[in-house]
């Protein structure tokens, strides 16, 4: 196993997620916070490496714009419906952030990039 030179950033949705899914036009009032979790895999993304945990809030804080159009798109491509903010204080009421300082690659070969 190896360490990777990252940190690895998850997000849980929680239920203010869901309830924008449904508030949505789509008919997707099937979608539960339950089946979210036990369907799918939460968001990990890798960022880099810090020294302190400011550091890290101002990461989440430039990536957050980011991170939320991909989840938000995800569900509905009509941004007239999305939050008017996009930005840290809505991630974190839509998804629990957490941060895992050591995550491990258990695979020889090489890590591979596509971009998204």
């Amino acid at each position: 196993m190896y360490f990777l030179n990252r940190a690895a950033l998850v997000l849980v949705a929680k239920q203010e997620f869901v309830d924008w899914i449904h508030s949505t036009p789509d008919d997707l009032d099937f979608i539960t916070l339950k089946g979210i979790h036990e369907q799918g895999d939460p968001t990990v993304v890798l960022i880099p490496q810090t020294d302190s945990e400011e550091e890290t809030e101002n990461i989440i804080r430039d990536l957050a714009p980011g991170l939320l159009a991909a989840e938000l798109a995800y569900f509905c491509e009509d941004e007239d419906c999305w939050p008017e903010r996009l930005d840290h204080v809505t991630l974190r009421k839509f998804f629990q952030v957490m941060v895992e300082s050591t995550p491990t690659d258990s695979v020889e070969g090489p890590l591979e990039r596509e971009e998204m």
